[in-house]
């Protein structure tokens, strides 16, 4: 399970996609179905069920009118805060219908709970998560749950490795029948995990450079021999909830007063925006020709509850029919240049007043903090991983400005899977499969040791430095943790 703080993603280990990815966030209609808030994917725009009847497939929407829709969410600044909400989005993540899509395997929910007692949880979790956080989420995995062994784990471990599953499995698609079959066979994954993926090779080098731009935050960290070198691991505040909130700012300023509309306006982010590989250039271009101007120009056409159900981007290339066609009272939201404008805060933070530095900056930054030996095999393997990394030309732009910063004889490799906001999953699921290196990184906790040693005692089990015994008892350890969280602030790319 990948706890991200938009979208949680799970499924069975071996599995090639997660089972689903789940809105960690519960939402609440403007107007219609009274106080009813739908939690996780309860608040997806459609859902598939078979008709008893006919045996057809019929989408049906839980939610009849996206305007408006208010948010409760758990996370804040990619940690979480709100247990009462986490705690029915996990409801929702262990359900029958999430567990076993098909219903062929878990027959009833009352059969949940003894698999999940014989099963192993594998969370992924942001780095240097504070000690009292950390300490919640294992009390709430273990007691609530009742898992037979969980480990943490942090994206940035599990981001080659996804990359690496997602080369197999293209692989995999390519070859003949009789090698898939083949491969089918030999899998030892049960029934209820579906299809595995082929474990991948050794990588040729210890050093990554994992870049980690989500929904509250952007990390870049590097990560030697499978295992994230912390000191020089940086932050910036910036992601795509701030994006979000920023293009609902500047087009309530220049058109609709759009700023309760998170829901729409994320949507038109995620359709509208890119990444500019030439910020000023392009810029300037957009304000000086009226052709650019036009090229640029896309419409967005606003959700009414009523006629148009969904937004969607209208074809602009012969705006005058099309919005002939429309009704009278359809709204549309023109975008220009806020369609590259807005992706550019995660280059210049200081656009929106944050004295942070931008996320290439931050690369080098990062990097510069390394052993020099060390500097060249990092830029040679930067992978991409988090939601932002899916907007438009986001390699291109990182390749391009880290290019005219880093020294000449220093090569660039940048890469990044098909979808970057699965990545860290799909590690962890293809680790699980692999026999020998299962038994040397997963070093499952069970119930019992979990009550006998603590969280603080099992978080330096897994971070490798357990052999040290100081002698102190858990409250003392945990106090002087916090404490340090409290004054560390080598997180942070000032």
């Amino acid at each position: 399970m990948d706890m991200g703080g938009d979208t949680i993603k799970i499924g069975w280990a071996g599995n090639r996609r997660p089972n689903k990815l789940i809105p960690n966030c519960a939402v609440r209609e403007k107007r219609g179905h009274g106080n009813r808030w739908l939690v996780g994917d309860l608040m997806l725009p459609s859902l598939e069920r078979h008709d008893a009847s006919s045996g057809a497939l019929t989408r049906v929407d839980r939610i009849s009118d996206y305007v408006g829709l208010q948010y409760r969410r758990s996370h804040d600044r990619g940690m979480v805060v709100n247990w009462e909400v986490e705690n029915e989005v996990m409801q929702r993540c262990f359900h029958r219908s999430t567990l076993d899509p098909t219903g062929q395997t878990i027959t009833s929910a009352a059969a949940v709970p003894a698999l999940l007692h014989e099963c192993n949880l594998l969370l992924t979790m942001p780095i240097a998560t504070p000690s009292r956080i950390v300490k919640d989420v294992d009390e709430n995995i273990v007691e609530k749950w009742g898992f037979n062994g969980f480990r943490r784990i942090t994206t940035a471990a599990m981001a080659r490795k996804g990359i690496e599953a997602e080369a197999m499995i293209k692989t995999a698609n390519s070859a003949t029948t009789s090698s898939a079959s083949a491969t089918s066979a030999s899998s030892s994954i049960p029934s209820v995990a579906g299809t595995a993926v082929s474990p991948s090779p050794p990588p040729s080098s210890p050093c990554a450079l994992v870049i980690d731009s989500g929904f509250s935050f952007s990390h870049v960290t590097p990560v030697y021999d499978g295992r994230p070198i912390k000191s020089a691991t940086k932050r910036i505040q910036v992601g795509g909830k701030l994006l979000t909130n920023y293009l609902k700012e500047i087009t309530s300023y220049r058109q609709w007063n759009m700023m309760d509309e998170t829901y729409i306006m994320n949507d038109v982010k995620e359709q509208c925006c890119y990444v500019s590989t030439d910020f000023e250039r392009e810029l300037n271009a957009a304000k000086r020709s009226r052709k650019v101007a036009q090229r640029l120009r896309r419409e967005y056409v606003l959700p009414n509850g009523s006629t148009v159900l969904h937004g969607y981007v209208r074809d602009a290339s012969n705006t005058a029919s099309a919005a002939a066609s429309l009704p009278s009272d359809d709204q549309v939201l023109v975008l220009g240049n806020e369609r590259f404008t807005v992706p550019e805060v995660l280059f210049h933070p200081s656009d929106v007043g944050l004295n942070q530095c931008g996320l290439v900056e931050c690369i080098v930054h990062c990097v510069e903090s390394l052993p020099v030996w060390m500097q060249p095999l990092m830029y040679e393997n930067i992978l991409l991983i988090g939601g932002n990394m899916k907007l438009h030309y986001m390699k291109q732009r990182i390749e391009r400005e880290l290019r005219m910063r880093i020294p000449e004889e220093y090569n660039i490799q940048v890469t990044m899977g098909e979808d970057p906001i699965i990545t860290a999953w799909m590690g962890g699921s293809a680790l699980c499969s692999h026999s020998q290196e299962y038994e040397r990184e997963m070093q499952f906790v069970t119930r019992k040791e979990y009550e006998e040693r603590g969280s603080h005692a099992l978080t330096r089990k897994w971070e490798g430095d357990d052999d040290e015994d100081d002698g102190k008892g858990e409250e003392e350890e945990a106090e002087e943790e916090e404490a340090q969280d409290s004054g560390d602030d080598t997180m942070e790319a000032q």
